[in-house]
C-alpha cells in the first residue's frame, strides 16, 4: 500500500561470499599461472568438489540461439545460459562446492591470496579495492619480496605468511585453517510428535533412569555446541523452562519441517538430528556418527538396516543441505530421506548394530525396549 512501510521479517542469513561459503581469490600474475596454482591446491587439499571462477580469455564461442542449453557430455554435463548470473544465482549454482577458487584478476572474492609478480606490479596496484581479507602472499621465481605498497594498505599484512610458488602443501595448510573451516555442530532432538500410536508422550517415557527428553539432551550435550528440542509452537512454553527449543516454522510437515526450521534458526551450523524415540541409540552409535562426519558432504547418515536407504533422522545435516531441502520443497516433496538419496553427496555409514535405529511407536515397542517382551 502506498505510503505504508512493510518491514521484512528477520531471517538469519548464511555466511556467504561472492560465490559461496568457502572461496579464495588468487590474483597478481598471469591467469594461466593462477589456474595452475588453483589446480595444484585443489589436489593438495584432496577436495571432492572444488570450483573455479574465471573469465573468457579468447574470442569466445558464438552465442547459442537458446536461452539455456544443458548438454550431456561423455564425462560431464555442461550448462550454458545467456542469463546474467547475479550474486544470488551464483551462490545457488555453487552451493555444493567445498572450496571455490576465483581468478582475482577479474573478480572479487571474500578472501585473497596475492601472488607477487614484478611484471604485474601496476596491475595489482589497480586492484587494491579487491584486497579486503588477504590471507597470504606468494612469491614467483622472479620476485624476492612483497610489494611495499601492500603494507601501506594494511600494516597487519607484514605479519601474513609468505610462500614460494612451489610451496603448494604449505599454502594448502594455510587454506585449511583460514578458509576451509568446519561448521560448528548443534544437536536437534525431534520432540514435536503427537505420540498417537504410543498413547502417551514419548518424551516423558523413562527407560534410562530419566525421561527420553532429558536422556537424549544429556547424551548429545558433551559433543555439540548446543542442543535444541524441536517442537510444535504450542509446546514451547512447556519445554522452555528446561530446554532450548526451536518451534516449527512449517507446521504439519513432520521431521522435514523441523530440520528446515533448525536451519532458519542458524543456517551456518550443522545439525545432528535424532528423534526422541530411539531407546537403543547410545554413546557407541553417537561416537561412530561423529567420528565419520564428512563436512564436505550434504549429510553424514546411517544406513537404515530395513530399507538400505539413508536414515535422515540419525544424520548430521551440513549447512549446504539447507538449499537442497528448500529445492525439494519447491517441487512438492517433504521427505528428508528423498533429499539424501538424490543429493548425490550423502556420506553413508553402516550402524554396526541393527538395534541402534529401532524406534518405539507403540506400547509393544516400549515393552520391547524395556526388555519385557
Amino acid at each position: 500500500m502506498k505510503g505504508k512501510h512493510h518491514k521484512h521479517p528477520p531471517l538469519a542469513r548464511p555466511n556467504l561470499g561472492e560465490y559461496g561459503r568457502c572461496e579464495i581469490g588468487i590474483l597478481g600474475t598471469k591467469c594461466s599461472v593462477i589456474r595452475d596454482l588453483a589446480c595444484l591446491l585443489s589436489k593438495a587439499l584432496k577436495l571432492d568438489r572444488s570450483a573455479y571462477i574465471d573469465a573468457e580469455h579468447g574470442e569466445g564461442e558464438s552465442r547459442s540461439p537458446f536461452f539455456t542449453e544443458l548438454t550431456d557430455k561423455v564425462n560431464f554435463q555442461r550448462f550454458d545460459t545467456v542469463r546474467q548470473m547475479d550474486i544470488y544465482s551464483r551462490r545457488t549454482l555453487l552451493n555444493d562446492a567445498d572450496l571455490i577458487f576465483v581468478n582475482g584478476n577479474h573478480f572479487h572474492a571474500a578472501k585473497q591470496l596475492v601472488i607477487i609478480d614484478p611484471g604485474k606490479y601496476e596491475s595489482v596496484q589497480r586492484k587494491v579495492d579487491r584486497l579486503k581479507n588477504v590471507v597470504g602472499f606468494v612469491l614467483t621465481k622472479e620476485s624476492s619480496h612483497v610489494h611495499d605498497f601492500l603494507f601501506d594498505i594494511d600494516p597487519a599484512y607484514r605479519d601474513l605468511p609468505v610462500f614460494k610458488i612451489t610451496e603448494v602443501d604449505a599454502m594448502a595448510e594455510l587454506l585449511k585453517k583460514s578458509v576451509l573451516q568446519t561448521p560448528k555442530l548443534n544437536g536437534l532432538i525431534l520432540a514435536g510428535g503427537h505420540s498417537r500410536r504410543m498413547g502417551q508422550d514419548k518424551g516423558s517415557i523413562e527407560i534410562h533412569k530419566t525421561n527420553q527428553r532429558r536422556h537424549m539432551v544429556d547424551m548429545l550435550a558433551p559433543h555439540v555446541d548446543e542442543v535444541f528440542l524441536s517442537c510444535r509452537p504450542d509446546q514451547v512454553e512447556q519445554f522452555n523452562q528446561d530446554f532450548n527449543t526451536i518451534p516449527d516454522k512449517m507446521t504439519d510437515m513432520g521431521p522435514f519441517g523441523a530440520i528446515v526450521s533448525a536451519f532458519f534458526h542458524d543456517p551456518n551450523t550443522a545439525w545432528l538430528v535424532l528423534p526422541i524415540d530411539l531407546p537403543n541409540f547410545g554413546q557407541e552409535a553417537l561416537t561412530k556418527l561423529l567420528e565419520n562426519r564428512r563436512p564436505s558432504a550434504v549429510a553424514t547418515s546411517y544406513i537404515s538396516p530395513e530399507s538400505g536407504f539413508p536414515e535422515p533422522l540419525a544424520s548430521i545435516w551440513e549447512p549446504k543441505s539447507h538449499l537442497h531441502l528448500l529445492q525439494f520443497l519447491q517441487q512438492g516433496y517433504s521427505c528428508p530421506r528423498k533429499v539424501l538419496i538424490n543429493s548425490g553427496n550423502t556420506h553413508l555409514i553402516k550402524p554396526g548394530n541393527d538395534k541402534f535405529l529401532d524406534n518405539m511407536n507403540t506400547p509393544e515397542d516400549l515393552e520391547k525396549a524395556r526388555g519385557k517382551s
